[in-house]
């Protein structure tokens, strides 16, 4: 009797406990649901955390080009062969950028600017993305027009051109200057590597790498057939008929080089229908693994790029150079664990390309490296890239004026 009595108390006590595992359960259910939001496409997020199962955006693609299409000042345009460009001839709705008639950065819109440089006149052409192009900062604070004051103060009549493109990846710099920089007739051009960009470089949809960039439009890109880059995704599509292979994506041809797509991630199954579930897991595999960056074979052919871009300036009869321009992320890791980021990166690029590096001169002037990097470069960042790279420049120009005497 007692035996079953203990039996009975022992039940009860687990069905209490089931009970309230349960009603935890539930709980945890409406919180999560309360507190998190879905978009237009499915997508449930809790605060930035997305969680899994993912759906691609074609819903709220087709939004943003529809907006893009009705408006009449869009920022940047389709292009066919880059994925997009400054609208020429055009400023930013805040008045902040302003491009001339072939969407080259200018501190006017009444700037004309010369195929050919003036007799005398050492023209650098600039190439990059958005720390190149000066975002958040008018033209006067970029650090293409500060290099260009240096040099003069130097008496060097130079010219500095700006074809820096926000969110373009290395591969985009590269054949803008193939497209249009080559025509200029620079004497110097200078790339502004920023490390992210390798992640652009295997990316085809801007939205499905980086969907809160608000750039609707997809990219050419290479790929490596025998060591060789081979450019695939031209003409691009547009940003309508991005919608369409968005709702088609798996049937698309070029799909196994958007390698920002991955399968699983976009696979459901019964368990992830819990919100709650969907979350715990998304958290610990976001914890544990991390927002992806780069691997060896974003590495190999971004090497691969840049020496190509490199190559293509030379047989122009154009120096190259680089400036590295790293990030907020990079400098807050350089200064506090006193490391180098991407070091296996720049041992293998520095033995075939020149390299400017900022990084100890930004830790001598930065006080601060949030308001010196508040998200692109301040105009106090900017100077400094620009007395490194002017520095830079003078040197070379030394050096050659001693070899020729």
């Amino acid at each position: 009797m007692e035996r079953s009595k203990e039996s009975i108390k022992q039940w009860r006590l687990m069905a209490l406990l089931v009970c309230s595992i349960l009603f935890a359960l539930m709980l945890g259910e409406i919180v999560i649901r309360s507190i998190g939001h879905s978009d237009e496409d499915g997508n449930f997020y809790v605060n930035t955390l997305k969680c899994y199962p993912y759906h691609l955006q074609a819903k709220i693609q087709r939004i943003e080009s529809n907006k893009y299409f009705a408006s009449k000042n869009p920022s940047k345009i389709y292009d066919r062969n880059l994925g997009w460009v400054p609208r020429p001839g055009s400023k930013s709705r805040d008045g902040l950028y302003f491009y001339n008639e072939d969407a080259i950065r200018t501190p006017s819109l009444d700037t004309i600017t010369s195929k050919t440089p003036s007799l005398g006149v050492i023209r650098i052409l600039i190439f990059g993305d958005s720390y190149t192009h000066g975002d958040g900062v008018p033209f006067l604070n970029t650090w293409g027009h500060y290099l260009e004051n240096d040099l003069k103060e130097h008496n060097i009549n130079a010219e500095v051109l700006n074809f820096g493109v926000g969110g373009y990846g290395m591969d985009q710099a590269f054949l803008r200057w193939k497209a249009e920089g080559r025509s200029y007739k620079p004497s110097i051009v200078i790339f502004g590597m920023q490390l992210e960009n390798m992640n652009r470089n295997v990316n085809l949809i801007r939205r499905i790498y980086a969907p809160g960039s608000g750039i609707p439009f997809a990219k050419p890109r290479f790929i490596l057939k025998n060591g060789n880059l081979s450019l695939i995704n031209v003409p691009t599509p547009d940003s309508q008929e991005i919608v369409d292979i968005m709702n088609h994506f798996s049937s698309w041809n070029l799909a196994k080089y958007e390698d920002w797509y991955k399968p699983e991630e976009y696979q459901g199954n019964i368990l992830l229908r819990s919100k709650l579930i969907a979350f715990v897991y998304s958290w610990f595999k976001d914890k544990n693994e991390g927002h992806r960056t780069y691997d060896k074979d974003f590495e190999k052919l971004s090497l691969k790029i840049i020496t190509s871009f490199k190559e293509d300036v030379e047989s122009a009869g154009v120096k190259f150079y680089v400036i590295y321009l790293p990030s907020k992320n990079v400098m807050n890791l350089i200064k506090t664990k006193k490391m180098i980021p991407y070091k296996s990166f720049f041992e293998k690029l520095e033995g075939t390309v020149p390299i400017i590096h900022p990084e100890a001169q930004f830790l001598k002037e930065a006080v601060d490296i949030e308001k010196f990097i508040p998200l692109h470069y301040s105009p106090q960042a900017n100077k400094t890239v620009a007395d490194v790279v002017a520095d830079f420049i003078l040197q070379r120009m030394a050096g050659t004026d001693r070899e020729n005497k």
